[in-house]
């Protein structure tokens, strides 16, 4: 899954650039932003592989970016990622319609493998043939 583009926002300069080295170093492109507005800007400009979001960011929160990235036809199949420190909120990262979320404690290798499953399991639906529809 190497050289697939990822959208990371966090208000937080030293998580956001330790998450960003992780996923150069494996092979990820990678686009940062501070705050859930200024990912749903940039989702303007640009359409990722995977967007990961923190939970409490300024401005706008990660909960609020990803209502509106879902939202609308143009990025609502984008996976996205909830980083948090909040273990005990699963049941509400996952009835917002995230594909995972991440423990921002979560050792390197463990986050690797989460971004890598989510980006497998994308790929895995967006490749399957659609049902071909009776004659």
């Amino acid at each position: 899954m190497a050289g697939k583009k990822i959208l990371i926002a966090d208000d937080d300069q030293d998580c956001l650039e330790l998450f960003s080295f992780m996923l150069k170093k494996a092979g990820y492109e990678v686009i940062t932003v501070s705050s859930g507005l200024e990912a749903l800007e940039k989702l303007d400009d640009i359409t990722p592989d995977l967007v990961i979001l923190d939970v409490m960011m300024n401005e706008m929160d990660g909960f609020t970016a990803l209502k509106n990235i879902k939202r609308y036809d143009e990025t609502k199949d984008i996976p996205v990622i909830i980083l948090t420190n909040y273990p005990k909120m699963e049941n509400a990262f996952r009835s917002e319609n995230v594909d995972d979320y991440i423990l921002k404690v979560t050792d390197k290798e463990e986050f690797l493998k989460r971004v890598e499953k989510v980006l497998q399991k994308r790929s895995e639906q967006t490749e399957k043939p659609s049902p071909e529809t009776p004659q």
